[in-house]
Order: structure tokens, then sequence, then C-alpha cells
């Protein structure tokens, strides 16, 4: 019987079958991911593992939240890292991420963290960078590392703008470095999937569609993101991200919606779980401070935090929509479960051009 065969009703088998479901290509992960939101099943372990190579970062740009970051920065630890390996290892999520809040490539040794991922078998190894703390011969490692797809964070087709959203003058470095990966890459004869995510903006508005013609032709994908408020564990419950200051509204590219009538479930509870640098499990990818930590991974596995009755409280509250608990109220102030949570097909802005 085929996975995606239409059921007119669910079976405990279906939904037992569904849970131990190991999806082989990016298609069957997608639809995979979608029943397991829509039926709320509790898995063993998350679909995709983000670990925190550091915490640290090198730009300062202003649709991020990362100034106002309130954890300690820091470098992770062979220890933390061995032990996430490991335990992914046994479980084999869909993807291991190396990233979360920081600039992957300051941590020194991720190199080494990625190869250690590979040799474990681990499925879909990825990462997210400014790609501006390399040098070229670092660049030049990249398509044969151990990675399968990275994904650079670049805004901008001018020196002036990418400076003003970014806050640091390294449009050139970044720029460089982007098309001397890609030409590694076919000169390697690599399968790296290369993707830039470029994060609208005011200052980049203008810019998206030329931006578009030049790069997409040259990657696997390119992805046009909303601004996130990041209001979770604020003071005041007011945005955190610096473009607040001189923007009124966040440029989400009309396809987000934060009406508490039309309020849904957030999506990353039932799929990804977090391994902070200073190793606290936390299912969320906006959460930058660590306050919805369900353990340490010192302590606690990954298995066991997934599972723990606090995150099951925690899932329940977002499915009764009432924030009770220290953890569900972080998440009550939250106006991004829009993007985390639909499973609907969103509309493309401007989808005749980019």
């Amino acid at each position: 019987m085929s996975y995606f065969k239409d059921f007119d009703c669910v079976s405990a088998g279906y939904l037992a079958t569904i849970k131990s479901f190991s999806p082989s290509t990016r298609e069957e992960y997608l639809a995979h991911l979608q029943k397991i939101y829509n039926y709320k099943l509790h898995t063993d372990f998350p679909l995709v593992l983000h670990i925190e190579p550091t915490s640290f970062c090198n730009q300062e740009c202003r649709m991020c939240c990362h100034p106002t970051q309130k954890r300690l920065a820091s470098i992770t630890t062979d220890v933390i890292v061995e032990k996430a390996i490991a335990e992914a290892k046994k479980y084999r999520p869909w993807s291991t991420h190396f990233f979360f809040f920081g600039e992957p490539f300051l941590n020194k040794k991720l190199f080494k963290y990625i190869s250690l991922a590979k040799n474990a078998g681990l499925r879909n190894i990825s990462t997210t960078t400014n790609l501006t703390a390399l040098t070229s011969e670092g660049i030049k490692k990249i398509p044969h590392s151990g990675l399968d797809s990275i994904h650079i964070s670049y805004e901008g087709i001018s020196r002036e703008h990418y400076k003003a959203v970014r806050g640091k003058d390294t449009f050139l470095k970044a720029t460089r470095n982007i098309q001397t990966l890609i030409e590694e890459r076919d000169k390697q004869s690599s399968k790296l999937w290369i993707s830039i995510t470029f994060v609208r903006t005011t200052e980049t508005d203008e810019e998206i569609e030329d931006f578009s013609h030049k790069w997409r032709p040259l990657l696997n994908d390119l992805h046009i993101s909303p601004q996130f408020e990041y209001r979770n564990e604020s003071i005041d419950g007011s945005r955190r991200q610096a473009i607040a200051k001189i923007q009124d509204l966040r440029n989400n590219g009309n396809i987000m919606f934060t009406s508490e009538d039309a309020r849904v479930p957030c999506r990353q509870l039932w799929t990804r779980m977090v391994v902070t640098a200073q190793g606290e499990l936390v299912p969320c990818s906006q959460n930058i401070d660590g306050g919805l930590s369900l353990g340490n991974i010192l302590h606690t596995s990954i298995h066991e935090a997934w599972t723990s009755e606090a995150m099951q409280s925690l899932r329940m509250q977002h499915l009764s929509n009432c924030y009770t608990t220290p953890t569900g109220k972080i998440c009550s102030g939250c106006t991004d479960w829009d993007w985390s949570g639909k499973v609907d097909i969103r509309p493309t802005v401007n989808s005749d051009k980019i």
C-alpha cells in the first residue's frame, strides 16, 4: 500500500506507518512533514536536528535579533556535538543542520563536525552561512567536506545596500566567495546543493528582481524570505530586531498573517529540535535566547526531551491556544507562528518575475 494513498479513515496502523516512515527524497519529506503536523503525531525524534556550532556572529544584520541575544555567546564543544551526532545516528533524522543563531564557520572545527556527521551516515547535512568567515582555501574545501547543502544569507546587488542591511562592508568578499564556491562545485564535480536566502527589507526590495535574474541561473535554489519579528522573550513584547528602529512594519511580502483569530499550532513543535552551542535542547529555531529549553544534552538525551512531559504540555498549549507554563508564555507573544505553523500552499510574491 502506497504511503501517499488517500484513506477514507485514519487507523491506528496507518498512523503508526506514518510515524515509522523514513523519507528518501525531498518530495517524500515534505509530504511526510505535513502528515506529521496534520495528525499531530508524537514521533521518537525530530525530523530536523539543528546543531549550533557557535552563537557568535561576525555581522550585525538589521533584520536579525542577534544583537539582542541574552544568552552568553559561546562556541560549542566536541562533547556536545559528538553526543548529538551519536544519537542522530541511531534515529536518523531527515536532516542535520549545523546552524542556529551565529555564523557557523567562526567555529574552526566545523569541517571536523561535518565529517563526523557524514561518517556517522547522517543524511542531508547542511549549514546556513553568510560565507564571509572563510578564506578562498576554506571555500574550496566545502564541495567535498561532507555537506549536502549550503544556504547562503546574502542580500543586495550593491555594496551600499549590503552594508546598510548587514552592518558590515563585506559585500565584495561575500560575492567573491559565492562565485568561488559555485566554480569549485562545478570543477570538483560535486553534488553540493547551493541556495541563497534573500531577506526582504525596505533597503533591498527594489533589487529583488535584478538579484534574482543574476543569481538564480547559477544556483539550485533562490529563496526570497519574509522578515520575522522575533518577539519571543522580549521584555515588553516589542520586536527585537534592529530593523524596527527605522521601519514601522516588517516587510513580509504579504504572505504572513498574524491575526490571533486565525492562530494555529506551531509546526516546529512536531518537526525540529535545536542543540544550542551550550547544549540546551530547544524545540524552536527562532527562540534565540533558548528559554524554551527542555534540558541540556549533557544530562538529557534529545529523545528524552522530544518525548518529555514538558514537550507534550507545550504542544497541548498550542493546540488549545492557552499558554500557561513559563515556556508556553514565551510562545504566546510570538507573531511568527503563521510561517512556522501553516501547511497551505503560499502565494509567491512577484511569481512572474522571481
